[in-house]
């Protein structure tokens, strides 16, 4: 049994070794080209339509933007949930957010909002990128919750079963001299 475990976790070791320094980084150079391109973009927006583009629009986009492509490495579950946290605790903090949060949907420029909505999209791809090396270790707890879960009501319905039905469930009798 010892064997298993140790082979079952040597093999975790290696998928978690194979995502995190083959996949994730690979996948997330994808999502850093695509925040660049949204970048240029926003640039040449403002140069294109320049005082349509209303500077607070613009300087939103591109320091979200920027703070993204810097941070996109350590942008994980963790990240979320200590932001979540923090707003929950910090009322000035939350306001703060909220309102940056409405900046993207009063620009006038239609494309400005989708390029926004874009960049939450790919920062949606960075949260699962950089929380993928778990799922080798939580999905086979997941699995197990489950399982036992399953197990737990097989259990209760036999114990609920006659001794007649049992026997017709595993289609074998008991055999005789066994203690009832």
């Amino acid at each position: 049994m010892m064997e298993l475990f140790f082979f079952v976790v040597a093999a975790l070791a290696l998928l978690h070794f194979w995502y995190e320094s083959i996949l994730a980084p690979s996948l997330r150079w994808q999502v850093r080209h695509e925040l660049f391109k949204l970048r240029d973009e926003v640039r040449s927006m403002k140069i294109d339509t320049g005082v349509a583009f209303e500077n607070h629009h613009y300087q939103s986009l591109q320091h979200s933007l920027n703070g993204v492509i810097a941070n996109l490495y350590r942008i994980d579950l963790a990240m979320l949930l200590g932001l979540v946290k923090r707003v929950h605790s910090d009322e000035k903090f939350k306001k703060e957010m909220e309102k940056r949060g409405e900046v993207p949907d009063d620009c006038k420029l239609p494309r400005a909002r989708e390029i926004a909505k874009d960049g939450t999209k790919l920062i949606r791809a960075a949260v699962s990128i950089n929380t993928g090396g778990w799922s080798f270790y939580i999905v086979p707890i997941v699995i197990a919750v489950a399982c036992y879960q399953t197990t737990k009501k097989v259990v209760q319905f036999i114990f609920s079963l006659t001794e007649s039905e049992i026997e017709k469930a595993v289609k074998s009798p008991i055999p005789t001299g066994v203690v009832r």
